[in-house]
């Protein structure tokens, strides 16, 4: 780990990182969510759940919920997904409910996923400074803010804009606490990082490889000292782990439950599997690395590939073990897994890449100065800062720009929105006429029982069918996701009760 003692500008450049974000962010928000994923739903579900006090009800009714095939783990007991990001959603609950008639209060529940965006640019300000100097560590954190999704990300209200800005902090934060377990404030610190430790643990499964990757710096760093430790430095070493374990203790056994694990998915991939996995995730990098500018070029994502790779050989091993152990880590579970996801499961390593493909540039530039003497470093080093600004005005000015329709559009919701007008009309019809006893099939179930209290399942997953229901679902608009219930509904006897442009709703007749 680095040693460095921030300044007064590192923090107002660590503030005004943060501003600016939360800024370009605010009018970034819509009043909707653009994708039909359901994983949203079943957050929001929990939240409200946690609020309410029916936590252990809600994990019953989420196992007959899931849309796709159980993992190992799970039990007809209760199935509990992670609830470190619901916990937040809840206090939106608790402050504005939710809203079944017009749902106007969707836009609420992306207030975590903003703050933690925009504190995020602060933390890798501060993170990247012990590291790099001022103006590269704006500019890396300004890189990382925008570009890869993260902004998009705000209104699909899923859990990883927040997972990344917790578990950077907690990377931080595992950093800053060896070096301040002298300071007469060292229990205020120690109750701090504790409690990011079991925030980072509880909003997703591998948070806690992050939390252990966290522990292993901490380690390195006492090894590296090699002081002596008599029984209060061991307790001031040791407090926010103990911490963690409390608090994890009391919440996941006296209070919620641990959440459901899905580690036996890891390791089932076939060797066939795996060998297009390295292809897709090495892809999905240089894909990223190749639109920092703002536009994809695939080459520059090779050389970009190529300085991360010189940036471990010269800084990964000596001066960042536990970050480079936490790097490829991530990969190699990702490649074991028999699915492929987005670039959303990678987010936790995007920080790093950009970290080693500055470091891997650094030392390129140490080379060629070392070897032309009488280069002009003055106007070198004016020529990266111009190139950092160049790096930074697409992507910036592309968010800006669509920060600026949704203010001159505000309100307006596209079709195939989980809340466009169809879908909304549908909603109601749905709490106006069907029982609130009643069973529906539609590929979002989680969905549809946030917006109608009506529970639902998926049919052709976990052996659900839909002569199972009492009433049907069908999604009108062309969508891969749904397709896979048409060869089933049509041959289930059902009456058609209710349709818009999008939707279709019968009664299940079958018996």
């Amino acid at each position: 780990m680095n040693s460095y003692k921030y300044t007064v500008r590192d923090y107002i450049a660590a503030l005004l990182v943060t501003v600016f974000v939360l800024l370009t962010g605010i009018p970034s928000l819509t009043t909707g969510v653009p994708e039909w994923g359901d994983d949203f739903a079943a957050y929001i579900n929990e939240g409200i759940a946690i609020a309410e006090g029916d936590f252990h009800e809600l994990t019953i009714k989420n196992y007959t919920m899931h849309p796709s095939t159980y993992s190992a783990e799970a039990s007809d007991d209760g199935l509990v997904y992670v609830w470190g990001y619901p916990l937040f959603l809840a206090g939106i609950y608790k402050m504005v409910g939710f809203d079944r008639v017009d749902y106007s209060t969707v836009i609420y529940y992306k207030i975590p996923s903003l703050l933690a965006l925009s504190l995020l640019g602060g933390v890798q300000v501060l993170f990247y400074r012990r590291r790099f100097p001022l103006a590269v560590s704006a500019a890396l954190s300004l890189l990382l803010c925008f570009n890869g999704g993260l902004f998009e990300g705000l209104n699909g209200l899923y859990s990883d804009i927040t997972f990344l800005f917790f578990g950077s902090l907690t990377l931080l934060l595992a950093e800053l606490y060896p070096e301040r377990t002298e300071d007469k404030k060292w229990p205020l610190f120690a109750a701090l990082y504790g409690i990011v430790l079991w925030l980072t643990h509880e909003i997703r499964l591998n948070g806690m490889t992050i939390c252990a990757v966290a522990i292993l710096g901490h380690a390195i760093f006492i090894i590296k000292n090699r002081k002596k430790f008599g029984i209060r430095k061991i307790i001031g070493h040791v407090a926010p782990y103990a911490v963690f374990a409390v608090l994890t203790l009391v919440s996941e056994h006296l209070w919620l439950a641990p959440a459901t694990s899905n580690m036996s998915d890891v390791g089932k991939a076939s060797a066939d599997i795996m060998a297009v996995n390295i292809i897709y995730y090495g892809e999905m990098i240089c894909g990223y690395l190749g639109s920092l500018f703002g536009f994809k070029v695939t080459v520059l994502g090779v050389v970009f590939v190529l300085f991360i790779i010189l940036g471990i050989i010269f800084k990964g091993i000596r001066e960042n073990l536990h970050l480079t152990v936490l790097l490829f880590g991530t990969l190699i579970v990702l490649v074991m897994l028999p699915y492929e996801q987005g670039i959303r499961y990678i987010y936790n390593i995007l920080p790093l890449l950009l970290m080693f493909a500055s470091y891997g540039l650094g030392e390129l530039w140490k080379s060629v100065r070392n070897t032309y003497k009488n280069l002009p470093e003055r106007q070198l080093r004016i020529a990266g800062i111009v190139l950092l600004v160049l790096m930074l005005v697409l992507p910036v000015f592309g968010q800006v720009k669509v920060a600026a329709h949704n203010i001159s559009h505000k309100g307006e919701i596209e079709s195939g929105n989980v809340y466009d007008a169809e879908a909304v009309d549908m909603y109601n019809y749905i709490q106006a006429n069907l029982p609130e006893d009643c069973m529906i099939a539609f590929g979002k179930p989680r969905a549809l029982y946030l917006n109608t209290n009506r529970m639902a399942f998926r049919t052709g997953f976990n052996g659900h069918r839909i002569y199972e229901a009492d009433y049907y679902l069908e999604y009108l608009i062309p969508n891969g996701e749904f397709d896979w219930e048409e060869g089933e509904a049509s041959i289930t006897p059902m009456e058609m009760i209710y349709e818009n442009e999008s939707f279709r709703l019968y009664k299940v007749t079958a018996e």
